[in-house]
């Protein structure tokens, strides 16, 4: 007798049971939206970010810009250092010359280390050095060679 009453049970959830239909809406891809957020760069390379606002922006060509990307201001950093061999003062055409890659200290608040590779005069040739150095009102202080 149980069994029967499992039986009715099972059957009556079983055709209770609405069937789901899953509806086969076409989902258009969604596309990126193109947006110029700052321009006028000669030959960016890379970027730190400070904060949501300002970040450190390496040219190629031989600059390091402090922006604010709401308010679209530049100022180029001073202070670098005189061994910068930049594309302008390069040797040969097609020398790897120029600002590389540009880093902040994670706690750049508390800590304004900014770390810089870049490519630098020795001898007739150039290298590549990594510095260190300090950043207090789009100038660069204290360096220091890395490597």
């Amino acid at each position: 007798m149980k069994t029967y009453i499992l039986i009715a049970i099972l059957t009556l959830g079983i055709i209770g049971c609405k069937e789901k239909t899953i509806t086969d809406k076409k989902h258009e891809p969604t596309v990126p939206i193109k947006q110029l957020v700052l321009d006028s760069l000669n030959h960016p390379w890379s970027i730190a970010f400070i904060s949501e606002d300002d970040a450190l922006i390496s040219e190629k060509d031989g600059n390091l810009l402090s922006v604010n990307l709401s308010s679209k201001k530049k100022a180029i950093v001073k202070g670098f250092p005189t061994d910068l061999t930049d594309s302008i003062r390069a040797i040969h055409f097609g020398d790897n010359s120029g600002i590389f890659d540009v880093l902040v200290d994670p706690d750049f608040k508390n800590n304004p280390w900014v770390y810089i590779s870049y490519a630098a005069k020795k001898g007739f040739g150039t290298t590549t050095k990594v510095i260190r150095a300090k950043l207090k009102n789009d100038s660069l202080t204290n360096h220091q060679t890395l490597i």
